[in-house]
């Protein structure tokens, strides 16, 4: 009888699998045996030159199944294999350029004395040492290891660990599944023989019936995966390895269907949608739809900083915005078709003439009218013109608009969007569908429901909801007057012909694709220079206008060739902007070029040897642009602030209360700064001779917008970067906020943002010092008369004085309470970070006892149905581990540890509201574990009789339970099966 029955259908990433080149011998590396890698001929077809990436530091080989190490750190210390530890520092490589380093140390992979001979490190970095994949230009990192997210099985959502052991036999890759299917699964942990914990792999753009819900009407694709736990960007990046996306909500018709398919989930029950809020701009749908439909649960969107990701509550279809690191479900989304955003072709268009002051794009006229109206007024304007309020469906109109239309940063200007027709659903006045939105930063808010009209402005043109009754400007959109056949190309005064105009420039886009040099020298034959782009209007203007055209990329002005991090303008300019896309600027050297299609007019940086289309630019012919701000002499720094004559900005290191990555950013806001941005070696130099101690220190830099790449905190450009070898490596798909590592001498590092860190904050010469807040604390709670903290209907006691447990909890059932009891992650979390406000700095005993047989339950007898062991705890050490504390570790976040009852250590205490808990033995014992009414015990762990449809959803037949520390056990329960979720960080079962 099979007790699993699976329907699943993955799409499987490539496999990675490539093979190590030295460009100067001409050879290839080959793993003879464990104790020995030489270099030979190439040969592509001999499994034993095949490597791949198996984690972010580990290389293995193929046909041994055995990761690449040494068995020291010397110079001339033979390259070995050893059966793949992820721990195991001997095993760990760095990518440095076009070389492969041990980890921490300057040792290099190098093919030392010739063909047949064994690879050893080397402290020379030349050319022995310089490999690449073979058969391309790329460096070994360009294949580095993603982590490959799965789905069903016992793991929830863990991604695969390679190779694992089955049946005494290696495997680094998916392996298919014995049924009908095709499906491939693989272990999440190295071994399956004996842990037994494994999930399913993706199979590329396969849409299964069992796996997949489709809506009839629509034909688009949904999954829902409650019972994985992953954060919002572990979520997302799981959808897209299956060729789809996080889920997007663009109608009420659409929420209604997804009801259906979720009304059977818990009342708590949150699963991840692609709901999102740059740091820069409004809510938008991850993946490019618009964010046309408006379905907030009460209270949000919650202001609170940092609650960036949004949810769908399964019960009601409602939206919360959370952190976006919790770990929940999630909904992906196949679309049948992407949505038209491209209404506006523009390959195809024949020259067309506009009215006068109307301005041509793309087969439509526009113009501004900044006489103030009212909404209903502007419209009626518009159509007196045969037009309409300005309808903007994709990033390219959007582009033209705030780039060639003469907006100004200070306008507040109608469009056509509204919802008039259905409250909280926008539509455009036009009649044409809406497939493209662009909010201003906190918009829509929709207040009162009287928000129904829809404004552009700000200084990117962004767009906010606002009472219809407010006189404004408008824009207006209306089709051409007629279509001119044979009419010549439009001419602009001071440019040649062909070249467009905008502000004190012409523009041209190259006619042959050339590589970066040969594009640089093209544009000085023709008296300009390879294109800069100096502000957000530039960077508009050039979007209109290479968005549409097929090809991929367009070179600009801008590479950092001449000293890699340093990003500098080939003209000589100022670098005053950047536009990076999605993991830029990262760790490899090159020139920049702007990209099209659905990501238009975003950067990325390429090998400059690449022949792309390119943009030239030169001054106006007869015009000078006007001269740059006269300098002054800066003002000095505030007392305690640190700067250099080469930078507008004093830096300081704070300590005062360690912070997650926002709340050192709000912080450093508040009084009157921003977290520090580095702009030079110059800066980075006096960043790493501030008083600091061996600890991370929260910079400016993050990534958190997935469809873009780092920003600085205070809108500057990133033209600088500093990252530590193997940084930024974004570890598990959640480091997205930069730090300055101490341990290396201040260098950068990615960080998972809500850890708690130290920060540095920066203030501008001569900006004013604002006094700090009064609290940092993002908690709201009430002292008691007695100093008890009193949150959520509970008191709590912070010892002051440390003591073994049991005298701790005496003290604490004096007072009418006993030792704390932490039901859920939110307790935790408010408990341990209020540890961090009042920098106690140690760690505290729990209300939680170990008993003899292994098994734990709440002192006071109250059920475990939360617990949040810290990794590989409880370890049970000595068999003398029967107490349990709370880390105060920024790093272990408040989770648990068994240790001896006679350790002396601070303890909290915890008592009902304004009540006494009573402290009478009860009658009769507890049962181990502690179960709620409802629940049953096995091995300890707490379990729950549901029906089949609320937990499973079609997607097992049996039940999986998993013990604590690494032991599964699975069995079967006639008539029921069991709701279960687990943390790859925690042991958790609950409902």
């Amino acid at each position: 009888k099979r007790l699993f029955m699976f329907a699943f259908s993955f799409y499987f990433l490539d496999s990675g699998i490539f093979s190590i080149y030295n460009e100067d011998s001409k050879l290839c590396a080959q793993a003879q045996n464990s104790s020995s890698v030489i270099t030979t001929t190439c040969d592509e077809h001999n499994e034993f030159q095949k490597f791949r990436w198996v984690s972010a530091t580990q290389l293995l080989s193929m046909a041994l199944k055995l990761c690449l190490g040494v068995l020291t750190k010397d110079d001339e210390a033979a390259i070995t294999l050893e059966s793949c530890n992820r721990t195991n520092e001997l095993q760990w490589w760095e990518c440095r350029n076009e070389t492969l380093a041990t980890h921490s140390k300057d040792l290099f992979f190098n093919y030392g004395k010739g063909k047949g001979k064994k690879i050893r490190l080397s402290k020379e970095s030349g050319k022995g040492s310089r490999w690449k994949i073979h058969g391309t230009a790329e460096s070994l990192c360009a294949q580095r290891y993603e982590d490959i997210y799965t789905l069903g099985g016992n793991a929830f959502g863990a991604p695969c660990v390679f190779p694992f052991k089955l049946k005494g036999k290696w495997y680094a890759e998916c392996i298919p599944r014995n049924d009908d299917a095709g499906s491939l699964w693989c272990a999440t942990s190295s071994d399956f023989d004996k842990d037994q914990f494994f999930g399913n792999c993706p199979l590329k753009d396969t849409i299964h019936n069992n796996l997949w819900k489709t809506n009839p009407v629509t034909e688009t694709h949904y999954q829902i995966n409650s019972e994985s736990l992953l954060t919002w960007h572990q979520a997302r990046r799981s959808c897209q390895q299956q060729n789809a996306e996080l889920l997007s909500i663009t109608d009420l018709r659409e929420e209604m269907y997804l009801l259906g398919l979720t009304s059977d989930l818990g009342v708590n029950a949150k699963l991840w949608t692609g709901l999102f809020s740059a740091l820069d701009s409004g809510w938008q749908w991850i993946g490019g739809s618009p964010f046309r439909y408006l379905n907030w649960a009460p209270g949000n969107p919650s202001v609170e900083s940092g609650k960036i990701c949004g949810t769908f509550q399964g019960r009601n279809g409602k939206w919360e915005n959370q952190v976006c690191d919790r770990k929940l479900g999630y909904i992906c989304q196949k679309r049948n078709s992407s949505l038209d955003s491209s209404i506006i072709a523009s390959g195809d268009l024949k020259p067309f003439k506009c009215p006068r002051q109307w301005v041509a794009y793309a087969g439509h006229c526009y113009r501004i009218y900044r006489t103030p109206k009212i909404w209903k007024e502007a419209q009626s304007s518009c159509r007196r013109e045969d037009g309409e309020l300005a309808s903007i469906h994709n990033i390219e109109e959007y582009s033209f608009t705030v780039s060639q239309l003469g907006y100004k940063p200070d306008d507040e200007l109608w469009i056509g969007l509204n919802d008039f027709r259905v409250q909280m659903y926008f539509e455009w006045s036009d009649g044409t569908p809406v497939t493209y939105t662009k909010w201003h930063h906190g918009e829509p808010t929709h207040t009162g429901n009287k928000a129904d009209c829809i404004v552009m402005k700000g200084e990117d043109g962004s767009w906010a909801d606002s009472a219809c009754e407010i006189k404004l400007g408008y824009i207006c959109k209306r089709k051409p007057l007629a279509e001119e056949p044979g009419a010549e190309d439009v001419t602009y005064p001071g440019c040649q012909k062909g070249w467009m105009k905008h502000g004190f420039y012409c523009y041209s886009v190259g006619q042959l694709p050339a590589t970066f040099s040969e594009a640089k020298q093209i544009c000085k034959e023709n008296k300009g220079f390879l294109a800069t782009v100096t502000d957000r209007y530039e960077q508009a203007f050039l979007t209109s206008v290479i968005g549409f055209n097929p090809a991929k990329y367009f070179w600009i002005g801008l590479s950092d060739t001449e000293e890699q991090g340093m990003f500098r303008w080939a003209s000589g300019d100022a670098v005053t902007f950047t536009h990076w896309n999605t993991g830029m600027p990262g760790r490899e050297s090159g020139c920049v070029a702007m990209i099209t299609g659905t990501s238009a007019g975003l950067w990325d940086i390429l090998n400059c040897e690449e022949t792309n289309m390119f943009l030239c630019k030169q001054l106006v012919e007869g015009v000078t642009p006007p001269p740059p701000p006269a300098t002054t002499p800066l003002p000095s720094c505030p007392e305690g602030w640190q700067s250099i004559p080469q930078s507008s900005s004093c830096f300081k290191v704070g300590r005062e209360k360690m912070q997650t990555w926002f709340g050192a950013r709000d912080f450093c806001r508040a009084i009157g700064g921003d977290l520090a941005c580095i702009h030079s070696e110059e800066e980075q130099n006096l960043i790493a001779g501030l008083d600091y101690l061996h600890l991370s220190y929260w910079m400016g830099l993050s990534a958190l917008d997935s469809d873009s790449g780092f920003i600085w905190s205070d809108g500057s450009p990133v033209n600088f970067e500093k990252w530590a070898n193997g940084e930024p490596n974004n570890y598990d798909g959640n480091e997205k906020c930069g730090v300055f590592n101490g341990y290396n001498n201040m260098k950068w590092n990615d960080l998972f943002c809500e850890h708690m860190q130290d920060y540095v904050c920066q203030i501008k010469k001569g900006a004013s010092l604002k006094p700090e807040p009064t609290s940092t604390f993002d908690y709201e709670y009430i002292v008691s008369e007695d100093d008890w903290i009193i949150y959520n209907h509970k008191e709590y006691y912070f010892s002051k004085e440390p003591m073994p447990m049991e005298k701790a909890r005496n003290f604490c059932k004096k007072n009418g309470g006993d030792l704390a009891v932490i039901e859920s992650e939110s307790e935790k979390n408010f408990l341990w970070k209020y540890t961090f406000y009042k920098d106690w700095g140690n760690n505290f005993y729990i209300g939680l006892s170990v008993s003899l047989d292994k098994t734990f339950g709440w002192m006071d007898g109250t059920p475990v149905n939360y617990v949040a062991w810290a990794p590989n705890e409880p370890n049970f050490a000595n068999n003398d581990e029967n107490c349990v504390f709370s880390f105060y570790s920024n790093l272990l976040s408040g989770t648990w540890n068994d240790l001896n009852c006679g350790s002396v250590e601070l303890f909290i205490c915890e008592r009902l509201n304004n009540t006494v808990r009573p402290t009478i033995a009860p009658t009769s014992a507890p049962p181990k574990g502690g179960c709620p009414q409802d629940w049953f015990l096995f091995d300890n762990k707490v379990q729950y009789e549901v029906n089949y449809s609320l937990c499973c959803d079609h997607s097992c037949y049996a039940s999986v339970l998993v013990s604590a520390g690494i032991e599964l056990t699975v069995f079967l329960v006639a008539g029921t099966v069991l709701c279960f979720e687990f943390s790859m960080r925690r042991m958790l079962i609950t409902h």
